[in-house]
This record gives structure tokens, C-alpha cells and sequence, in this order.
């Protein structure tokens, strides 16, 4: 099997983004060409919601498509996270869900802000906005940090096509959808592996169980159907359903 490595710095972070050719060639490049047609055919900004439960690699996904299209020459596609919408912790340390203070559960729906998303959503349809995005370094969101100004956007987050209210009403603004998905027992070993590095091996577990594993199921649960369905194995290949 042949992969293609890059590396992109993502939400702070260096990211190796690993795919197979194959799926480059059978599954992306054929999703940036049907992207590319259905602007020209709409003459207006297109956006594509991709929605996956965390660990997925959306964000790794996101920008690997980004690259991609300037390789095959479309200089017009963009990508951007719904991260930038979490409340910042001096919120989220005065406020609580289900008898539970927010911080603990952060990366739940209801630690983002769900109107200010929305309310970007809708502009950016007709015009160009500055967008805010979480580092992973501050552990918070910056604000105005990315201008959104290309053709086609490519937006990515967990609860984009969350099948529960007020969630399931952004889907209506968005030309394309496509959800990813995994294992559940794969998605555990990465978002505790990915919590260890920051923390001791016994936090990133307390961690997985009290917020990260609530939000796969309820993603993995809960979504609303998409335009095209990708399937990742435990080698990081994608099926497309």
C-alpha cells in the first residue's frame, strides 16, 4: 500500500497527515472536482460541512484537501474548524451542564457557542468574515484569526450534523456534507493517547471517561445523514459507504 506523508501545523501543533494514494485518487480528488463543478454551477461560495466524532482526523483531513486542491491547481478552496467556537475556560469555569461545571466536560456541545457559530455560518454564505480558531497552546479560542475569503470552504467539527436541537439547523446552510467515522475501541486508544501527551496516562482516562467517550457515542449516536459517508480503519484508510 502506498501512502503520501505531509506534515501541517494544526490548532499549534505539528501533524503528520498520512492517506493512501488510492485514496487520494478514488475518494478526495474526486470530491475537490465535484466541489469545484457545483460552484461553477452555483456561481456563489460553497461551503461543505465535514462532521466526525473526535479522533477522526478532521482537522488533519481538512488541511491535507487544502493542499491538495492547490496541487491540482484550484487556488479557491479553504479550510476552517468550528473549535474557534468554544467558550474561553473563564466561562466555561462559571458555568455547568447537567449539575457538572463545563470545564470538565469541555468539547461537549454545549461548551461552544452555538449562536456565534451560526451567525458565522449565515454571513459567510455572501460575504468574507474573520473567523476565530482554538489553539491548542492557550487552550482557548483566538478571535478574528482567520479571514474565510475562498470559494469553496471546507468547515469541519463534531456536532455539525448533530441530530439534536439546535444542531440539527445548521445543516441548511451547507452545499455539502460529508461525516466521517471510526471504531469506537480506536477512537478511545487515539483521544487517550492524544490527551497522555499533555497530561499523566491515569488523567487522560479519567478524562476519556467522563467527557470524550460521552461525545463519540452521542456523535456516533445522534447525526443526521451526509452526502458521503467515509469509514476509517485502524490504518488510517478510508472506505467510502
Amino acid at each position: 500500500m502506498e501512502w503520501v506523508r505531509n506534515i501541517f501545523t494544526i490548532n499549534g501543533y505539528e501533524v503528520e497527515a498520512s492517506y493512501t494514494k488510492e485514496n487520494i485518487t478514488k475518494i478526495f480528488q474526486p470530491l475537490l472536482k465535484h466541489w469545484e463543478n457545483l460552484y461553477a454551477k452555483k456561481k456563489k461560495r460553497i461551503l461543505v460541512f465535514i462532521a466526525a466524532p473526535p479522533a477522526c482526523g478532521k482537522s488533519t483531513l481538512v488541511a491535507f484537501l487544502e493542499k491538495l486542491a492547490k496541487d491540482m491547481g484550484y487556488d479557491n478552496v479553504q479550510g476552517i474548524g468550528m473549535d474557534g467556537f468554544h467558550y474561553p475556560n473563564d466561562y466555561l469555569d462559571f458555568h455547568f451542564v447537567r449539575g457538572g461545571l463545563l470545564r470538565d466536560v469541555k468539547g461537549c456541545p454545549e461548551s461552544f457557542d452555538y449562536a456565534k457559530l451560526k451567525s458565522y455560518i449565515i454571513d459567510s454564505k455572501t460575504k468574507d468574515l474573520a473567523w476565530p480558531i482554538y489553539d491548542r497552546t492557550l487552550h482557548n479560542p483566538k478571535n478574528d484569526a482567520m479571514l474565510v475569503n475562498k470559494d469553496i470552504v471546507l468547515l469541519e467539527g463534531n456536532y455539525l450534523l448533530l441530530d439534536e436541537a439546535p444542531w440539527r439547523d445548521l445543516k441548511q446552510y451547507c452545499d455539502y456534507s460529508i461525516f466521517l467515522y471510526g471504531d469506537e475501541a480506536m477512537l478511545e486508544k487515539r483521544l487517550i493517547e492524544r490527551k497522555a501527551k499533555g497530561t499523566t496516562m491515569e488523567e487522560a482516562i479519567a478524562f476519556y471517561k467522563r467527557s470524550d467517550q460521552k461525545n463519540v457515542q452521542r456523535v456516533l449516536a445522534h447525526r443526521l445523514e451526509a452526502d458521503c459517508v467515509l469509514y476509517l480503519d485502524g490504518q488510517g484508510v478510508y472506505t467510502k459507504l
